[in-house]
């Protein structure tokens, strides 16, 4: 009779027990819709890293052309000097320069300074830069490749020469064989399908004998 009694109390007691369940079907859902949130949440930040970090890499590269070229533009410029008292070689317009300078040419084990003819000007959406040295200077059939210096780009020219003492008047062209302009204003343009261009501006005053 004890050991009737000890089993019925036993089996009262597990029926009374609550099973153990897994997690149930809104539990499974809300936890994906939180994963979902928190997996969009990284890849939209890793996105966001990574086309920021190619618009620093794009701007940093585009300033380092535009310097070197500008650079460039601006030793050529400053080193310019006439043919002879009445033709001084300069061949100027809004778009277009060219003139004798002087040009650093590294030679054997250094640097040499030799005369050339160089000119710049946007061929095919490029600013390029054309140097012929010594006995080619001159030589307008002479085949020297052209340096492509900036991709998509528009250059403007403006050359100031000084009237009324020490007003400088700019003019979008340059036909004075005789004398140079006192200034050369350069404005580059660069930009991109799709996205805000850029202006470079930079004023480049010629060295000349007073």
């Amino acid at each position: 009779m004890k050991n009737y009694t000890f089993l019925l109390n036993l089996m009262t007691r597990k029926g009374r027990e609550k099973p153990v369940g897994g997690f149930t079907l809104m539990e499974v859902l809300l936890a994906v819709t939180i994963f979902s949130i928190v997996a969009i949440s990284l890849f939209s930040a890793f996105r966001s890293g990574v086309f920021g970090y190619r618009a620093i890499e794009e701007a940093i590269d585009l300033n380092q052309s535009v310097f070197s070229a500008l650079s460039r533009l601006d030793t050529d410029v400053r080193n310019c000097f006439s043919f002879s008292v009445d033709d001084n070689k300069f061949t100027a317009d809004s778009s277009n320069l060219g003139f004798l300078t002087l040009t650093n040419v590294f030679e054997g084990k250094g640097l040499e300074k030799k005369y050339a003819y160089v000119s710049y000007s946007i061929k095919d959406n490029k600013l390029t830069r054309i140097c012929r040295l010594d006995s080619d200077a001159l030589n307008v059939n002479s085949t020297v490749l052209a340096e492509e210096m900036v991709e998509n780009a528009q250059i403007k020219f403006e050359y100031g020469y000084i009237q009324s003492g020490r007003t400088i008047i700019y003019t979008s062209g340059w036909t004075d064989k005789k004398s140079l302009p006192v200034c050369i204003k350069v404005v580059l343009t660069v930009g991109q399908t799709g996205k805000a261009a850029k202006v470079f501006e930079r004023s480049i005053y010629l060295i000349t004998k007073s």
